[in-house]
């Protein structure tokens, strides 16, 4: 559900972004100007949401390394010990 509010916020800020350029207006049919576009802020949005995505990614890091190790202790508490034994061929005598 969090990546279907990301995808929505990042229209929503895209169609903020292209009514400011003027690519899309719909003030004849009744709707309102970018509310955020006139602040001195504005120019910085692009720039925030960049930092944002990398310290985002940068902190998951972690979480995915740890997902992994898990993974890894899961797999070998459980499958290795029906896995079939390997015979070592040096120890037979034809």
């Amino acid at each position: 559900m969090e990546d279907r509010a990301g995808v929505a916020v990042l229209g929503l800020v895209r169609v903020q972004q292209l009514k400011y350029n003027g690519y899309i207006d719909w003030r004849e049919q009744g709707m309102r100007q970018c509310y955020w576009c006139d602040l001195p802020e504005a120019k910085y949005f692009g720039l925030g949401g960049a930092v944002a995505s990398l310290v985002m990614i940068l902190l998951i890091l972690p979480v995915v390394s740890f997902n992994m190790k898990l993974k890894r202790q899961l797999r070998e508490l459980t499958q290795y010990e029906f896995a079939p034994v390997v015979y070592n061929p040096a120890n037979y005598h034809y």
